[in-house]
């Protein structure tokens, strides 16, 4: 079964971006780990029931079900190649811990305007209240935000464009985005341009800034702030 599963997404799921195949590859070792060499004819709906139970003592509902999404995808193929005959994904009960609460994931327009009017205040303390600043303005990923260039800037219009995303996973470089439709232009607003604009004048010069980064980071190993340290910013801040 684990083979199989590595077979699978290796042949049909190569136009994927870096992250998205991490998943499969993570899924992968999970099925390996629990059925180890089972051949996937041996398995039955029970088995596999049970597998996904195990995972949702400790995983969130969510992340159980994209497993077997994956999984089930798979069988699908397994099924057209004669190598099975029934599914055994089908009605399985996806079990596993509950999310958070959408308010806990988001926040309501009053709070984002006064986390906007906190970075702002506190805009020179730190790079990472400027990349807030600026995620929060536009919505951008965070691979897309570390990613962004001085050429990307156009200052002049007030827009910025996502051409390409950082391998942060990966030790850092550019990266494809995460699809076609993600190579986008967006309008930000003249506030904030303005303050990217006096932020990228501090490092566009910057020796290291090879690749001429807008939040280049020269005391990082990747060249750019860590996802867990702006998380880490922002949940100080939002505490406070």
């Amino acid at each position: 079964f684990a083979q199989y599963f590595s077979d699978w997404f290796n042949t049909y799921k190569i136009d994927i971006s870096s992250i998205t195949r991490n998943s499969y590859v993570s899924a992968y070792n999970k099925i390996l780990e629990y059925f180890k060499d089972t051949p996937i004819q041996e398995i039955t709906k029970r088995n596999y029931q049970t597998f996904l139970n195990l995972l949702g003592e400790t995983r969130a509902k969510t992340t159980n079900k994209k497993m077997n999404g994956y999984v089930r995808s798979c069988l699908k193929e397994a099924i057209e190649e004669g190598i099975i005959t029934k599914n055994f994904t089908n009605n399985i009960t996806i079990t596993g811990l509950e999310g958070k609460k959408d308010s806990e994931k988001f926040l309501d327009y009053l709070n984002s305007q006064l986390l906007m009017q906190d970075l702002h205040k506190n805009i020179d303390i730190g790079i990472e209240n400027m990349m807030l600043i600026l995620a929060l303005a536009s919505g951008v990923r965070y691979g897309e935000l570390v990613g962004l260039r001085i050429c990307d800037l156009d200052f002049k219009n007030n827009l910025i464009t996502i051409r390409v995303q950082w391998k942060y996973k990966e030790g850092g470089g550019f990266g494809d985005l995460k699809n076609d439709n993600s190579e986008r232009t967006l309008s930000v607003d003249a506030t904030t341009m303005k303050a990217l604009k006096k932020h990228t004048n501090n490092v566009e010069n910057h020796p290291d800034n090879i690749h001429k980064l807008v939040f280049f980071d020269p005391t990082s190993d990747v060249s750019v702030v860590t996802n867990d340290r702006i998380n880490d910013v922002l949940k100080a801040i939002l505490k406070r």
